[in-house]
């Protein structure tokens, strides 16, 4: 299997590939979600080519059939367990995930990535095949750690809801969620003895056909940026609140591997870090594409919303790959 890694950057005109080259001044940098077997993070350093980003309206796109992954009765049965554990007083939030495979054939890494970029101009869409790991793409609008020492910053987002042509309240659970993810980011940075200088009002962000609630967090801090990326990782918004009993649960109710799904993802120039959390994405073998979705359960979910909503956010990645060969 040939190396291949490209990215496009949020808000950028170009598409970038990477060329390896260990005196490279860009390092590429994917780290499998903390409960996954088998993986290990991979780091490819090179130069940057540069291309230019194709014509949407010529990107053809749709997603392809589903013919596997986690059944709708599976994920309901593990959303009520979460809240009886809720109820129980275990945690206040924890965040499911889920599987959908398609069939889809040969596919083109490039092509996913222009129309990932197509779609969701504001996210870090990224595609890597490489023998240390795989096939696997994606496009993720949630910031873990961006800046360099010592002025970063950081994303609250959580809360899904079909995008409106109108701005309509948020809903209490929605609101409550994402309430939950900008306080447990603010308890870990006090760890590091951060000073948070500036937590942004939740702002409605649109990511395609869905809309989330997002807040910016600009802190200042003395340690490394490896450090700050332990302590803010897994956020609320990937393994939930409290973090101990969250990740607990999910380590003994998920039937399934997330692989890098939940993990992170980005780039390293000199000192600065773009780390994303590794949401909406997507592995390929043998034809098949596994889509990996999640979302946060609280007291108040609904579980039927609950599995529509990690069903339009699996098809938001599949709808790059195009229809059934």
């Amino acid at each position: 299997m040939s190396a291949w890694i490209a990215w496009h950057r949020p808000g950028a005109d170009c598409l970038e590939i990477l060329r390896e080259d260990a005196a490279g001044g860009v390092e590429f940098t994917m780290s499998p979600w903390g409960g996954a077997e088998g993986l290990e993070p991979l780091s490819v350093r090179g130069v940057i080519e540069k291309r230019e980003l194709e014509n949407r309206a010529m990107l053809e796109s749709g997603a392809p059939l589903e013919s596997g992954g986690t059944t709708r009765g599976e994920h309901l049965e593990l959303i009520c367990r979460a809240q009886e554990a809720i109820k129980r007083g275990d945690f206040v939030k924890v965040v499911l995930s889920r599987t959908l495979e398609c069939k889809t054939g040969p596919i083109d890494l490039e092509h996913i990535v222009q129309r990932h970029a197509a779609l969701h101009p504001d996210s870090f869409s990224w595609a890597v095949r490489h023998p240390a790991v795989g096939t696997w793409f994606g496009s993720t609008p949630e910031i873990l750690l961006e800046g360099e020492r010592e002025h970063y910053k950081t994303v609250s987002l959580a809360g899904t809801r079909l995008a409106h042509s109108e701005d309509p309240p948020w809903t209490q659970k929605d609101l409550l969620e994402q309430q939950i993810v900008t306080d447990g980011l603010l308890e870990s940075l006090s760890e590091c003895r951060s000073e948070v200088r500036l937590v942004g009002a939740a702002q409605t962000v649109r990511y395609g056909d869905l809309e989330h609630l997002s807040s910016v967090l600009e802190f200042d801090a003395a340690c490394g940026a490896d450090q700050l990326m332990d302590v803010l990782h897994p956020t609320p918004a990937v393994g939930g609140h409290p973090r101990a009993g969250a990740l607990a649960f999910i380590r003994s109710e998920e039937k399934h591997n997330r692989g890098y799904y939940t993990g992170l993802v980005g780039l390293r120039e000199a000192e600065r870090v773009s780390m994303f959390v590794n949401l909406r994405c997507a592995s390929w073998a043998d034809g098949v594409t596994t889509a990996y979705s999640g979302g946060g359960i609280t007291a108040e979910s609904d579980p039927e919303s609950e599995w529509a909503e990690t069903q339009l956010k699996a098809l938001s990645v599949l709808k790059a790959v195009g229809p059934c060969r």
